[in-house]
């Protein structure tokens, strides 16, 4: 590995021992690896940090033997790593492009959408169904499964709020005509959307879905959906970093704290390309 990538990913299993484990737990970890800090205010910039050497196949031995969901860990401190990273990226955009605080939290949410998104689509496809994606090769970031997945009979929206894009579609005539695409090819389609905000926007998805038969979870309903059947630390990850993100970067976030709810009316938080789609309701 080249040795920024290995940095990254020693400080990844550092952070995996510390949240899912003790302090101290992996014998073949270097101690340079190990967070000096709590991960909320653990720097973007620390994830590439030099590491001292070390036997990285006894490491990794040792890690999956102590935590069999190893891997669906991994992914998760990935996720909310590169969250971190763009969290800072728009700090400086804030900065060297002169942002408004209302683009700076524009930019924040859709962070916050991505790495809920990412996290929840990952908890699915670990569950006994799998994700229409997965099947048809449709799906960003899925492509080559295996025969096993094409007993898949579900197709699922994921989102923070109604307004959000969803992370394998275009733009938002893509999105909207999810349901549509998904019925067409025989898949049952799933909308799950987190923040339970009424909205026109909100209701015209509702109706579309019913339309085509489809499964709804809203607020609280779309946690437990995410969370059913998957192992104890993927919920652990659920609750810990998809909940309320911004816990994970609240010292870079707490000036513009004011500016970054996205738990707004309707009319002031929906983007231009939301009343595309209502226009077509």
């Amino acid at each position: 590995m080249r040795d920024r990538a290995q940095s990254t990913l020693l400080h990844l299993v550092a952070l995996m021992e510390v949240e899912f484990l003790t302090p101290g737990k992996f014998k073949s970890l270097p101690e340079s690896a190990r967070p000096l800090a709590d991960l909320k205010d653990i720097q973007s910039t620390w994830f590439s940090e030099p590491v001292e050497r070390c036997d990285w196949p006894s490491l990794k031995a040792e890690a999956k033997s102590l935590l069999q969901d190893y891997d669906d860990l991994l992914y998760c401190l990935h996720a909310v790593r590169q969250f971190k990273v763009n969290i800072a990226a728009l700090q400086k955009s804030v900065v060297s492009l002169g942002w408004e605080g209302s683009d700076f939290a524009r930019g924040v949410h859709q962070e916050v959408h991505r790495l809920r998104a990412s996290i929840a689509m990952f908890a699915l496809a670990k569950q006994p169904f799998c994700l229409a994606g997965e099947a048809t090769g449709l799906k960003a970031g899925y492509g080559g499964a295996g025969p096993e997945f094409f007993h898949q009979e579900y197709v699922c929206q994921i989102k923070s709020l109604a307004t959000d894009i969803s992370l394998d579609c275009f733009d938002a005539t893509d999105d909207f005509s999810m349901a549509e695409m998904g019925y067409a090819s025989g898949f049952k389609p799933q909308l799950i959307v987190f923040e339970d905000i009424k909205s026109p926007l909100l209701e015209a998805y509702l109706e579309n879905y019913r339309k085509y038969n489809g499964d709804i979870f809203l607020g609280e309903l779309a946690w437990k959906h995410v969370c059913q059947n998957a192992s104890a630390n993927l919920q652990i990850c659920i609750d810990r970093y998809c909940r309320n993100p911004l816990t994970l970067v609240s010292s870079a976030i707490e000036p513009k704290s004011e500016k970054l709810s996205w738990k707004g009316s309707a009319e002031t938080e929906c983007a231009s390309w939301a009343k595309i789609v209502l226009g077509r309701c």
